[in-house]
């Protein structure tokens, strides 16, 4: 999580993002629609070159989660998504992976295929060092 949380700051030094607000475990734990979500980090964001906030729930895996782990965060994930009302959170945060290396995000990318249907815009996974650079 520091690494990922140091990524951001590189980029906001660079005036290119502005960190809003963020949370770490347990408090960016969430229940949402019924369902538990609980991601390592969540982080509120403005990109600063279009005034857009991107709000995003970060799951950071060293390779140490198991497959079945992975589908059912992603099931979790979906079923937010699926349930959500404005009043709940708006906007929904999407989901951001990152991996610590290239098998690592390879096997990410394996377990997603085909389980989003629709939510799948929502979804990315890069790696973590450089991922603040390539959000969009």
């Amino acid at each position: 999580m520091a690494d990922a949380f140091a990524e951001l700051c590189k980029r906001e030094d660079k005036g290119e993002i502005k960190v809003r607000g963020y949370y770490t475990e347990p408090d960016s734990h969430m229940k949402i629609a019924g369902v538990t979500v609980r991601p390592d980090f969540f982080a509120d964001l403005e990109l600063v070159a279009t005034s857009e906030q991107l709000r995003l729930w970060i799951e950071v895996d060293r390779d140490k989660e198991n497959r079945p782990e992975i589908e059912r965060k992603l099931r979790d994930y979906v079923a937010v998504y699926t349930g959500v009302t404005k009043d709940e959170i708006d906007p929904v945060p999407a989901v951001l992976f990152l991996a610590d290396t290239d098998l690592g995000l390879v096997n990410l990318e394996n377990y997603m295929h085909g389980k989003l249907g629709e939510y799948e815009h929502l979804f990315s996974v890069d790696h973590i060092e450089g991922f603040a650079d390539r959000l969009k």
